[in-house]
């Protein structure tokens, strides 16, 4: 049986020779042709015109430095750098000019301050709460200049201990005397109802009776004060006379005159520098007028 196997091989491999070479001389002239046209087109010589070096003329280019952008001046001489705009305004036709509009009165400088309104000095006792019976109740106050704290009751002339008494038994008048209270019950937004105390307080060192609550501070009457602000919001200032003064900004702002009841302020702007201009301008809730500038 191994015997046949081995010839029926050996058959198959036979074939598969003659096959491939009986192929190999079928094919065999197409690739003699082949070769003998490819040595034919590489022995030709090139036709046409021939190439030949020719010179070009070229330029070289050297950078040039950008000079920096120098400040601009508020003269009549402006220098713009390039792309740089002038200035230009349009007037009340709706044409546009490049002269500056006539104004009355020029400031040379930023005026660094603006009005913030008129107000009531804050009292400075703030009534915190009620300890104790109803019948007889103790008051509890708090000093805001000095965060002392002290209670007292109807009648009684109000005390503090004195922070420099290191026995905590000596004590400083307040001034103050608690002539009587009253309760207020209002109803909340949410509809739930809060009890609030109020108390009148005689005040010796003011000379007047003043009323506390619980849910409020207390504003002074007849302490009005007007309010500055610098232009960012950053410093506030008080003034509550003329001649009041301060400084901000290597200047020196003092008060020439004021209203509470038109609610302006008129301030004299002073430099630290005397080769600068000063000026004088009216502050309100509109804005800035100027008065006059030196």
């Amino acid at each position: 049986m191994k015997k046949h196997y081995d010839k029926v091989f050996f058959l198959v491999a036979i074939s598969v020779f003659c096959a491939a070479a009986a192929f190999y001389f079928m094919k065999n002239p197409e690739i003699e042709a082949s070769k003998s046209a490819v040595k034919k087109t590489l022995a030709q010589e090139p036709q046409g015109e021939l190439w030949q070096d020719k010179s070009v003329s070229y330029t070289i280019s050297e950078p040039i430095p950008w000079v920096s952008p120098e400040a601009q001046d508020e003269g009549k001489q402006w220098r713009f750098e390039a792309f740089t705009p002038p200035k230009i305004w349009v007037d009340k036709d709706g044409n546009f000019i490049s002269e500056a509009p006539p104004q009355e009165v020029a400031i040379d400088q930023v005026f660094a301050v603006k009005f913030g309104g008129v107000t009531s000095a804050m009292y400075n006792i703030k009534f915190t709460g009620t300890i104790g019976s109803i019948d007889s109740p103790h008051f509890q106050f708090e000093n805001e200049d000095d965060g002392t704290s002290f209670v007292g009751k109807i009648g009684v002339d109000l005390f503090v201990k004195d922070p420099r008494d290191l026995t905590g038994k000596r004590e400083i008048p307040t001034g103050l005397k608690v002539l009587n209270f009253s309760r207020e019950r209002i109803k909340n937004p949410d509809n739930t109802i809060s009890d609030i105390i109020i108390v009148n307080v005689e005040d010796k060192n003011l000379g007047k009776t003043v009323q506390l609550r619980t849910d409020k501070r207390t504003l002074l009457p007849g302490e009005r004060r007007i309010e500055l602000f610098s232009n960012d919001d950053s410093q506030k200032w008080v003034v509550k006379e003329v001649g009041d003064q301060f400084d901000y900004a290597n200047y020196t702002y003092k008060v020439k005159e004021l209203s509470f009841e038109d609610a302006f302020v008129v301030l004299e702007q002073i430099p630290a520098d005397s080769s600068k201009s000063h000026a004088v301008v009216r502050l309100d809730a509109s804005g800035m007028t100027a008065v006059e500038s030196k």
